[in-house]
């Protein structure tokens, strides 16, 4: 499955959750702490992961773009 981000892309992404709450025997997370940041690499053998620089805490992050529901706030699709 291919994504398009690329380098240079801002992306919002779900960092973590401000809690769980049980659904039967799933936890679900509930208040997700969203981050903002730059696509600094994405990866050559997996396009799926992406390095991405956050904003908020100043560091680098391996955003899994299956799981952390990341969403493109720049480039062609969002102007």
């Amino acid at each position: 499955m291919a994504h398009d981000f690329k380098n240079g892309d801002l992306v919002e992404w779900i960092l973590d959750y401000g809690g769980y709450e049980a659904t039967g025997d799933v936890l679900v997370g509930i208040h997700p702490n969203r981050a903002m940041g730059i696509v600094m690499r994405v990866s050559k053998k997996d396009e799926r992961y992406m390095a991405v620089y956050c904003f908020g805490d100043s560091k680098w992050h391996v955003v899994d773009t299956f799981y952390d529901e990341v969403n493109k706030l720049t480039g062609a699709d969002n102007g």
